[in-house]
Parts: C-alpha cells; structure tokens; sequence
C-alpha cells in the first residue's frame, strides 16, 4: 500500500466513501426537527420520547464494536455495503410505520448499518486513500457530514410542504438511501490485489501457516495512543453533545438573550466546524504533523465553551462559539490519522477496532452523561452544568499531551535513529 491504487472509478469511490454521512445524516437528524409532529402521530408516550432521539447513539455505538468483527465473516466492502443496506431499510420502516413500535425498529434498524459503517467506512477507505490522501478523504468526510447535518434540519420543512407529511418526507430520503446503495453495490469495490492478498492472508490463518490474530479490540487496546485518544473524546464529546442540547435555553433563560439571538449563535456551530475541518486538513497534510493540532484543537474547545457561557455580549458570545466549533472539528483531520499511521507496518485490520474505540465508547457514555446532565440544570442552572461539563474537557487535555507523535516527521526520526 505504498503506492496509492490507481484505475477508473476512484474518484467515484472517493465521493460515495465521503459522502456516506451527506446522506445518511438526514434520515439521522431530521427526526429531531419533526418530533412534534412524530409524538403527535404515533402518540408516543411521554417516558419513550427520548428514545426517539437516543436510540441510534446508543445502539450505533454498540455496533461499531461489531463491525469490527463483522469485517473477518464478511470482508470490508460487502461490510460496508450491508451496512448501507441496512439504512435504507430503517428508514424505511420509519416512514411505514403506523405505530411506536415499529417507527423504534426501523430506527434500531438504521442505526446497526450506521454504526457498522462508522467503524467499516473508515478501514475500506485506508486501502484506497494512503498516506496524505487519508487526510483528504477524513477532511472531506467530516465537511459533509455537517453538511448532511445542516440539511436534515433545513430541508425537511420545505420537503414536508412538498409531500404532505412527515412520513412522506421518509419516504423520500428512503428512496435517496436506496439510490445512494444502489450505486454503493454496484462501484465499491477493493484496490487492485487487496482483494487477492486478504483471501490468501485468510487461508494462511485458516491452514495453520500464519498465525491466528488477537481479538480485534485487543490490537487496538494494546496501543497506548489508541487509548489515550478515547479517553480525550469521550469529555469532548460528552461536553459537546450537551452544548447542543443545552445551550439555546442557556443563552436565553440565564444570559439574556431573546429567542432569534440564541438559535442564530446555535445555528452557525455547523459552518463553523466546516471550516476548522477544511483548515486542519490543509494544515496536517502540510505540516506532517498529528500530535500538536489535536491538542490545540482540544485547547480551543475548552476555553471557548467556558468563555461562550460567561459571557452576556452577543457579539462575544458568537465569537466563542465559532471558536468552539473550530475547536471541536480541528482535533478531528489529525486524530483520524492515528488510526492510519499509530501501527506501522499499515495494518487495515487494526482501524475499524480503533474507531470503535474512540468513537463508540464517547457515544455510549454520551448517554448516561445526559442522565447526569438533566438534574445538573435543575440544581444548578443551564450555565453552571455546561461549565462544569467543559471544564472536565482538561483531562481531555491531559491526554493530548500524554499521546505520542504518529506523523511523518516522527517516523522519519525514527527511521533516523
């Protein structure tokens, strides 16, 4: 994998691996912006609503573990296009439901495919994408995933004055996820003899000849930045997810402001996180270096989320939450290529366990950080439950600066040595 694979389609395989969250964060997100109309519909039972909502983090976050090991039965690209398979069909399902049980199935459907593709996409695409062209294909993959995520809130109110209803408008990005696999099915596929070698490595093992390899997740535990890297998300995603949730009542119970001020500040986090995405794609690729922009990234989030609560000026207070967002989606170009460059030789069995790791332990303790959350704002305020939250971001910290260089500078001093 030295040399990056080359042939016809590459390009397409490059947009369809980036763009799988442009289109899945639709069905994802959207029903957060109807779920008045959901609980309305389906009449939902107070105590279940929030299960509306959670039930794809938590059941994705379980199921990035599983594809991990799903990728030894299946092999990355039927993997990878299984779970694509299994969005369209849980968004279906949602759209054809006429009742709460089964609108929470086709969503627990959703979200196995979600979060098997979370830690499957990401391995499929090192073998296409080496080196330089990862950190292309990571930057290019977070920009249109806050795309994707933009739009499910922006387009499903003009789409449900074209449809009717929000069944309808399921039904139609139903229709765009079964259009994205069906292209999915018939372009993905593996580079020139990754095919060829996996089979042989798989006879190997299978005869004797080769030895059998660790569980999965035991590779990535065994390596100290891996860990140290999950331990850094977990506080920053937890604090993240809570300013998202929280902040617009924030601003306004506590800081002031009337509801337009609040929900336009709230608004720009997206487009802001854009931007640190496309400039810390730029800057890691330049620089060939890792280590420093996760932590500064991380450095930048923090202080920012604090500051973006302390302060009364609106001016001020959009200002700190662009920072923030920049913060959040800086760390992410550099930290994704952890997962590339952290086990040399390259070793693309090693990157689906990894990103379950970072990412899937963060997103089931996301959960049980809101249950802490919730009573936190009663008893002590909206602001004081986001500060606190932030502040534990300093661990975060910690482990940034724990966490080794992985970079090309850091191998070439290695080399030298």
């Amino acid at each position: 994998m030295e040399n990056p694979p080359q042939g016809r389609g590459k390009g397409l395989i490059f947009f369809l691996l980036t763009s799988h969250n442009l289109f899945a964060m639709i069905p994802y997100m959207a029903c957060a912006a109807v779920l008045t109309n959901v609980v309305a519909d389906l009449a939902i039972p107070a105590s279940m609503t929030a299960f509306v909502i959670t039930t794809i983090t938590i059941v994705s976050g379980v199921c990035m573990f599983v594809g991990s090991y799903l990728i030894d039965w299946l092999g990355y690209v039927k993997g990878f296009n299984v779970a694509v398979a299994l969005e369209a069909a849980g968004t279906a399902i949602s759209a054809a439901a006429p009742n709460f049980a089964v609108f929470l199935l086709g969503r627990v459907v959703f979200a196995v495919g979600f979060g098997l593709n979370a830690s499957i996409g990401g391995a499929l695409a090192s073998m296409w994408f080496p080196g330089a062209q990862y950190t292309a294909y990571n930057t290019a993959y977070m920009i249109l995933s806050c795309v994707g995520g933009a739009a499910a809130y922006i387009i499903i109110g003009p789409i449900i004055g074209l449809v009717g209803s929000w069944q309808n408008a399921y039904w139609v990005f139903a229709a765009m996820m079964a259009a994205y696999m069906v292209v999915c099915f018939a372009a993905i596929r593996y580079p020139a003899g990754v095919k060829e070698g996996l089979a042989q490595q798989k006879a190997a093992i299978k005869s004797g000849a080769a030895p059998k390899p660790e569980f999965p997740l035991k590779r990535a535990l065994k390596r100290r930045n891996f860990i140290l890297l999950t331990v850094a998300t977990i506080f920053v995603t937890v604090s993240n997810s809570l300013y998202q949730t929280y902040l617009p009542t924030a601003l306004m119970q506590e800081n002031g402001m009337n509801s337009t001020a609040a929900t336009s500040i709230t608004g720009v986090g997206i487009f802001a996180g854009m931007l640190g995405a496309l400039v810390a794609g730029v800057l890691v690729g330049k620089t060939g270096r890792r280590k420093i922009f996760n932590t500064i990234g991380t450095i930048i989030f923090v202080a920012a989320g604090v500051l973006t609560v302390l302060s009364k000026d609106f001016s001020v207070v959009l200002l700190m939450y662009i920072a923030l967002n920049v913060g959040y989606y800086l760390r992410m170009p550099a930290m994704s290529q952890y997962y590339l460059e952290e086990v040399v030789p390259y070793d693309p069995a090693i990157i689906a366990p990894a990103v379950a790791m970072v990412n899937g332990i963060p997103m089931l303790l996301n959960l049980v950080s809101s249950f802490i959350a919730s009573p936190m704002t009663v008893s002590a305020g909206y602001g004081k439950t986001l500060i606190i939250f932030q502040l534990l971001g300093v661990i975060s910290i910690v482990c940034c600066f724990l966490m080794t260089e992985c970079g090309p500078r850091a191998q070439m001093k290695k080399s030298a040595e």
